[in-house]
């Protein structure tokens, strides 16, 4: 509950889904709209949710993972994961290897890893992070209006590195899973 709000996850049951002034059921993504309206009014928000990708290779025995330098805030000039926004009603697929290719210039084909919490309440970010790792063929450009710089790192050197938002979470999760 949200100031009395019931905060759903799913679609609505239709027998309990808010009607319009017709008296129509709103469909799922209404619904979640009005709800958005309604928390912002009351001066809360709803968490976001963001993508980002674990993308690897290997050189000789060293698994190495990309990271990219931020051009914009916040964090500008810090290392993190290639990742981003959705836009609206993008699969989440579709939207981690839009940012990778608009970050990095790379075709990306993502696995789903797993979800982590973002939440810094210092910088007013409430985020869900999807992750999703893989490789990604092309040539490697950094997209100077995203990013700065786009580097490999070895899997070791990027989990001792201060990354951005909570990606040292991500990235030391990643590091810690079994391979198969």
């Amino acid at each position: 509950m949200i100031n009395g709000l019931r905060v759903r996850f799913h679609p609505p049951d239709v027998r309990r889904a808010p009607l319009n002034t017709a008296g129509a059921v709103f469909g799922y993504n209404t619904h979640i709209r009005l709800l958005r309206m309604r928390v912002a009014e009351q001066g809360e928000s709803m968490p976001k949710t963001t993508v980002a990708a674990i993308i690897t290779r290997h050189d000789g025995s060293d698994e190495q993972v990309l990271l990219t330098r931020r051009a914009g805030e916040p964090f500008r000039g810090q290392w993190c994961l290639p990742g981003g926004h959705f836009d609206e009603y993008e699969p989440a697929v579709d939207a981690v290897a839009r940012e990778v290719r608009e970050e990095t210039g790379l075709a990306f084909a993502p696995t789903f890893f797993r979800y982590f919490d973002e939440i810094i309440p210092e910088m007013q970010i409430h985020a869900v992070v999807l992750a999703f790792h893989g490789a990604a063929e092309g040539e490697l450009v950094a997209q100077e209006e995203e990013v700065q710089e786009v580097e490999w790192f070895s899997l070791a050197e990027a989990r001792a590195m201060p990354l951005a938002f909570r990606h040292a979470e991500i990235v030391a999760a990643f590091a810690d899973a079994p391979r198969s």
